[in-house]
């Protein structure tokens, strides 16, 4: 199984499960460096991608609520 799909098959993994999990992955072939850098690259990219746009996701719902309510309150009076 490749880093990239441990989202899709472990969707309901912590974020740090899914760290050890990149970390055991990239420390595998450590007798063969272009692979072991290939994982750790992947493994980054992987991060990147869900880990961090999950985190902006997160923001934008919380600023959408934030504005609703803050809406909510501003047209009450």
């Amino acid at each position: 199984m490749t880093i990239y799909n441990l989202g899709w098959h472990h969707p309901h993994w912590t974020l740090s499960q899914i760290q050890q999990q990149i970390f055991e992955q990239c420390q595998v072939k450590l007798t063969r460096p272009t692979i072991s850098y290939t994982l750790a690259e992947w493994g980054y990219k992987f991060y990147k991608q869900t880990v961090i746009q999950a985190l902006t996701e997160e923001r934008k719902r919380k600023r959408f609520a934030f504005c609703e309510l803050y809406k909510d309150f501003t047209e009450a009076d």
